[in-house]
């Protein structure tokens, strides 16, 4: 009777398991990579947001302070 895998080496499994080690390791690299940059871009979005508040911050305080000075010309300056 012919055993096809009498020939394989006993040590075989150990090289697949091996391999799939190897190929896990680089996979968890990979989403290592992914995850890291992910966290970067999240600090730069979260920056941008917190710039953009106070640049709204500034634009509400600029507005008012107009608004203050064009009724103090009003109030100098009445329109007849």
């Amino acid at each position: 009777m012919y055993e096809p895998f009498l020939n394989v080496s006993p040590y075989s499994h150990q090289f697949n398991d091996r391999q799939d080690q190897t190929v896990k390791v680089a996979e968890a690299r990979d989403l290592e990579l992914g995850l890291q940059r992910l966290r970067d871009e999240n600090a730069e979005l979260r920056k941008r947001v917190g710039e953009l508040s106070s640049v709204e911050t500034a634009k509400k305080k600029v507005e008012a302070r107009v608004e203050q000075l064009e009724q103090k010309v009003s109030s100098l300056f009445p329109c007849t």
